[in-house]
């Protein structure tokens, strides 16, 4: 692991500075794999990612956060 970063150009730069690989979603597979020094190499079909929220109940006391929090999300999240 070469770094991490949230900005595709950055990536893509990084990535072909130093000849490695890294991952992209195929949304931006055409503006990442317009330029020759970037080859795709192979597709994932299923990735998943996980995501957690840790917070101390009793410090939350505004009203519009409290609903925030307890709203059941996970529908968002399924297929």
């Amino acid at each position: 692991m070469l770094g991490e970063f949230d900005d595709a150009a950055l990536m893509k730069a990084f990535g072909m500075y130093h000849n490695a690989i890294f991952v992209a979603p195929t949304l931006y597979a055409q503006d990442t794999y317009n330029d020759d020094d970037v080859v795709e190499i192979g597709r994932i079909d299923n990735v998943q990612e996980e995501y957690y929220v840790i917070f101390a109940e009793r410090m939350i006391q505004h009203p519009a956060v409290q609903r925030v929090c307890n709203k059941d999300f996970s529908a968002l999240f399924t297929l």
